[in-house]
């Protein structure tokens, strides 16, 4: 996909895998990126599946993210989901967690898990 819409991307169009995300900054601009966009998956002989498209929105949920207006925020069912983990009894659920909140951290706040310069800590989970 990013073969065949190679001359739109990082200017009209995101994609990922056989996502498409067309932005633009007026409707009219909008009506011209989508008709351009089509052209070039009609050249190719591609369908779009109307059940999963969305036209004309402000804004949307887009590979975990809300994205539109300018903006960037985290998806707000996926910071439900760290709210309501459940308390990790090992360092397999421990590890699990620390990586869904390093996927939600990525766009707001630069935080990482470290223990650079911090002593050995064992950690004991109790049941």
């Amino acid at each position: 996909m990013n073969d065949i819409l190679r001359p739109f991307l990082n200017d009209l169009v995101i994609v990922y895998l056989d996502d498409i995300l067309i932005y633009s900054r007026s409707w009219d601009e909008h009506l011209v990126h989508v008709k351009k966009v089509f052209m070039v998956l009609k050249e190719h002989q591609l369908c779009l599946n109307p059940k999963t498209c969305e036209f004309g929105k402000q804004s949307l949920v887009y590979l975990g993210f809300v994205v539109g207006g300018g903006e960037l925020q985290i998806d707000p069912d996926k910071v439900r989901v760290i709210k309501e983990w459940p308390r990790p009894k090992n360092v397999t659920e421990m590890r699990s967690f620390m990586g869904a909140c390093q996927y939600v951290r990525k766009p707001c706040c630069p935080f990482t898990f470290t223990n650079e310069g911090q002593p050995k800590v064992r950690m004991e989970f109790k049941t």
